[in-house]
């Protein structure tokens, strides 16, 4: 069974609920800085590399392939992409593109 509402006297007032936990305030919202931006990147990169080879060695298609050639394959690939890729050769353009417009 619920909990009974408390009305107050003042007719404006919403009803409450007796024992309910308050919400906490918001925080502001912070853009993200270069170096957040960059070090995201990087953990991003890094997981890829964790998980890439396990889950690589299961498909069928890649059971001839070495730990090490996979490796590097996505390494040739991963700087193909970043460094061929204009937002990410130029920071500012690539925070431009992810925070929206205040």
């Amino acid at each position: 069974m619920s909990p009974k509402r408390e009305r107050s006297s003042d007719s404006d007032e919403k009803p409450s609920t007796s024992g309910s936990p308050k919400k906490s305030p918001r925080k502001e919202r912070q853009d993200w800085t270069l170096e957040e931006e960059t070090k995201f990147l990087t953990i991003i990169d890094d997981i890829v590399k964790a998980n890439l080879w396990s889950m690589a060695k299961e498909q069928p298609e890649f059971s001839g392939r070495k730990h090490g050639a996979v490796m590097s394959h996505w390494n040739a690939m991963a700087s193909l992409i970043f460094v061929s890729c204009p937002l990410y050769q130029d920071p500012q353009l690539l925070l431009s593109k992810v925070r929206p417009k205040s």
